[in-house]
């Protein structure tokens, strides 16, 4: 009997780190984790807006991301706008590039799925591409 086949673009970490260059560093999960901790620290753990170097290191950090092909890098960038809108000047070109580049991303990922319901599903249920899609609507880009 032959075992169901899966679509292994579905996000599952496992699948992720079998491809491309992700062998060679450190797994997709550990990278997601560590991107979490450093907005929280940003965010949370210090006295005032988050600092120049908050936002410049992660926007670095959403960029290879991106450039890896992660599933979760429309999320970096979009908590890379979440930075850029605490930090002390709030209308930084940063703000909507990082906006920008993470709705384009969630966008190349939606068009990937035929089924209309399930594309839309994509775009408004999962709680952070929610936000993306808010965020991006209220700045005029959608």
């Amino acid at each position: 009997k032959e075992s169901p086949r899966f679509d292994w673009s579905t996000g599952f970490s496992f699948a992720e780190d079998l491809q491309g260059d992700a062998l060679k560093g450190e797994r997709t999960a550990s990278r997601m984790f560590g991107l979490l901790g450093r907005y929280y620290r940003a965010v949370y753990e210090r006295e005032g807006p988050p600092g120049e170097a908050d936002l410049s290191g992660y926007a670095e950090a959403a960029r290879e991301a991106a450039d890896r092909g992660e599933p979760s890098s429309q999320v970096y960038f979009y908590l890379c706008y979440l930075l850029a809108s605490a930090s002390q000047n709030a209308e930084r070109p940063e703000k909507l590039s990082c906006l920008s580049r993470g709705f384009k991303f969630l966008q190349v990922r939606a068009a990937a799925i035929s089924n209309v319901a399930l594309r839309e599903s994509f775009l408004q249920n999962p709680t952070w591409n929610n936000r993306l899609y808010k965020a991006a609507r209220e700045n005029k880009l959608i």
